[in-house]
């Protein structure tokens, strides 16, 4: 029998994968609305909850404008599986279709150089000389936004919303507060193996040049705090390209079976 904060836990996503259950292939879309001629970033069709879709229909979630407001930041999909009785493992993925090279930040600094380039250009005074420096020091800043972005996903993933969701979802079903389970508690035991991809692109034909850059190595160190915690468990597709994920979704999928219960089988 499946331990029973195991099996409530189950219910509690199971009530959002007649709306929310999708590929994992079309998840990974990018989500730019001008790109109308996109891939997805992975080709897997392993089903998962579009976390980012079920975050924004909830009624919790803040309905303003993004620039407005400090809103969580979650993952783009979330699945468990339940390999045996004690145990649930639940994934947290986030698809990022650029790089992982650290030449992306120019993009979110290119505005900056600009403003730069036409200050140094009037000539410097000590004042001016100010400017540049503060100039330098808001580049920088906006050069870590990925980073500081995906450094704070798996926290706000897990104790931030997933939290906010399953209170919503007691509430509109009815379950009383003696019968509601703790999550806090449930992913830091023995029974809950909690697993994070970040899967992104190849740079050229490099094979490794993702782990080498200054982005994977700062989340490898992030994650470790969350491993200190034991929260996040150690996996080797924590970092991947989509190609591995595709292999990693294609093994879940042909072992199915073996698993008591998940979002791809029914345990029947």
């Amino acid at each position: 029998m499946i331990n029973e904060d195991i099996q409530k836990f189950a219910e509690f996503l199971d009530y959002y994968k007649q709306k929310y259950a999708r590929p994992s292939c079309d998840i990974s879309l990018p989500h730019q609305k001008s790109n109308q001629s996109a891939k997805p970033l992975v080709s897997s069709k392993y089903i998962m909850l579009d976390f980012d879709a079920m975050c924004r229909d909830a009624n919790f979630y803040p309905k303003t404008n993004k620039k407005d407001i400090n809103r969580p930041s979650t993952t783009d999909a979330i699945y468990y599986r339940i390999p045996n009785e004690n145990n649930i493992e639940l994934s947290l993925v986030e698809f990022k279709t650029f790089s992982f090279t650290w030449e992306h930040k120019l993009y979110y600094t290119s505005a900056v150089n600009k403003i730069r380039k036409r200050l140094n250009s009037c000539g410097q005074t000590s004042e001016s000389q100010k400017g540049l420096d503060m100039l330098d020091n808001i580049k920088d800043k906006l050069g870590n936004r990925i980073e500081f972005s995906l450094k704070l996903k798996p926290y706000d993933s897990l104790f931030v919303v997933l939290p906010k969701l399953y209170e919503e979802y007691c509430d509109n079903e009815g379950i009383p507060e003696s019968e509601r389970i703790n999550l806090y508690d449930l992913f830091k035991s023995d029974l809950c193996t909690i697993k994070l991809f970040i899967v992104g692109k190849r740079h050229g034909n490099d094979p490794t040049k993702a782990y080498n850059t200054k982005l994977g190595s700062t989340l490898e160190k992030q994650f470790k705090r969350l491993d200190f915690v034991n929260v996040l468990s150690y996996h080797p597709q924590r970092l991947c390209f989509e190609n591995e994920f595709d292999w990693y979704a294609n093994q879940l999928q042909l072992h199915e079976k073996d698993n008591l219960k998940s979002l791809n089988y029914d345990g029947t």
